[in-house]
């Protein structure tokens, strides 16, 4: 989801909540006026600023609520443990859409630790504050995980405490300000140690931005997030695992900027005679959407490997073909500039539908390495395709580790827990072939891992492991 699609959302649910307060400050009103004041008499006048700070609150709460429960139930019951995972998850991919996801969760809980203490009274107190946002989150997780509206998870407790203790540092800074300014001595050293919390949170996502951006490599999806629990593994008796600590390529592919997404637009629409509409472009955080001035074509252009996803509107109409052979597949695709290597498997899907896949096969003085999914219509149109099919090109040699200390990696646990995630721990896994493979990382280079693979209960089962030291 994209920010401004969370910030639509976020007013959708601020617009229902004036209307439900409105609603109900109208009963208040009427209430106090006709029961309260004339047939009880009562003499106790409502407080401007009071009321104010409750519609406020009550708007925030509704916000809150609608963002957290206001999903349907498409969650499978889970309780994630882990303290950090969710960091490490996003370190792991270094996606902008995870790390976004973290950094609203501590902010949609500030408002609740400014807000509260201007109730005044206990709500004053620190360790009230903290411990309301504490327990209001723990509701909130509670009923995702009964209602499956989400996955219960410990960073979210951490988190949104966090937030709380932020807009409590803020309110002790404004707090100050206004005391200062009215004469009194308010507590300096008091004011700034409410302020850490913001200080360490700051100080934290800093550090990991600027971490990742001295790094020489990206970060690989498959690095485990924490030791997982293993199967017991059996070695296969034709496996002889290598001591040996080779050294071995790395490749390196092309991070795209948003003038070149537009180029390779602007290409693409020239082959059938269509051109961007800028007017009409739809940016999102790891690709931008283009689409001709008519709608009729429209491309993804992804800024790593400058990928593509291209849909020509105007052929849907047109029967498709299948039975095409991989020469007349290559003479259509070069047709729209795509070229190519020597060295693919080739799969003819059905239904129009064809697949190529290089696996670092050379092109010109290139790596070629993914796939190309497209479909052809009868008269040897592209109806669509999603080019995949990346150019790398040698970067440096590292080291790795070898096959016997991949292995022991593998029996500890040290892998990512998606690998073993359906498999029962009563059923041992059979490794029958280590290979060596490359995987992208979040910086667009390739870096080499080891690949095991395996049968589980009869059920294929593949472990992919970090291979460089």
């Amino acid at each position: 989801m994209r920010l401004s699609e969370i910030i639509g959302m976020g007013q959708a649910y601020l617009f229902q909540a004036l209307i439900l307060v409105g609603g109900i400050g109208l009963c208040f009103l009427l209430a106090y006026v006709f029961i309260y004041k004339k047939a009880m008499k009562g003499d106790k006048r409502l407080s401007k600023k009071m009321l104010l700070l409750a519609v406020i609150f009550t708007c925030y709460l509704f916000v809150v609520l609608g963002a957290t429960l206001g999903r349907g139930a498409y969650y499978e019951a889970q309780i994630h443990w882990h303290p950090f995972s969710s960091y490490k998850e996003a370190w792991n991919n270094f996606s902008i859409i995870e790390w976004r996801n973290i950094i609203l969760n501590i902010f949609m809980f500030i408002p609740l630790g400014f807000l509260l203490p201007f109730f005044g009274g206990f709500f004053r107190k620190a360790w009230v504050t903290y411990l309301i946002g504490f327990l209001f989150t723990l509701l909130i997780e509670s009923v995702q995980f009964l209602t499956q509206r989400g996955i219960f998870e410990i960073d979210d407790l951490i988190n949104n405490t966090v937030g709380c203790m932020i807009g409590y540092g803020m309110f002790s800074l404004c707090s100050f300000g206004y005391q200062w300014f009215k004469g009194h001595k308010p507590s300096l050293i008091r004011t700034i140690v409410r302020q850490l919390p913001l200080v360490m949170t700051v100080t934290l996502f800093s550090f990991i931005f600027y971490t990742y951006h001295k790094q020489e490599f990206g970060n690989l999806s498959s690095t485990p997030v924490y030791q997982v629990k293993m199967p017991t593994i059996m070695l296969n008796d034709e496996i002889t695992l290598s001591t040996d600590r080779d050294e071995v390529m790395v490749y390196a592919s092309k991070v795209g900027t948003k003038e070149e997404t537009l180029q390779v637009a602007n290409e693409w629409f020239s082959y059938v005679g269509a051109t961007v509409d800028e007017s009409q472009t739809n940016p999102y955080d790891e690709a931008i959407i283009y689409y001709s001035s008519d709608q009729s074509h429209s491309i993804w252009v992804y800024f790593s490997g400058l990928e593509i996803w291209f849909h020509d509107w105007t052929q849907s109409e047109h029967p498709v073909q299948s039975g095409f052979s991989l020469e007349e597949v290559a003479e259509i695709l070069e047709s729209y500039g795509v070229q190519l290597p020597k060295e693919t498997t080739f799969v003819d899907a059905g239904d129009g539908d064809y697949l190529i896949e290089a696996n670092l096969s050379e092109l010109d003085g290139v790596y070629m390495d993914g796939i190309i999914r497209c479909t052809l219509t009868k008269d040897k149109k592209i109806e669509s395709i999603h080019h995949e099919m990346t150019p790398f090109y040698q970067f440096k040699k590292v080291n790795l580790l070898s096959e016997q200390e991949a292995y022991l990696q593998l029996i500890e646990g040290k892998i990512h827990h998606r690998y073993i995630k359906n498999l029962s721990l009563d059923d041992p896994i059979e490794i029958k072939e280590i290979t060596l493979q490359y995987e992208k990382d979040s910086k667009g280079y390739y870096q080499p891992v080891y690949q095991f693979n395996g049968l589980s209960n009869q059920q294929e089962v593949t472990i992919i492991i970090p291979a460089i030291q």
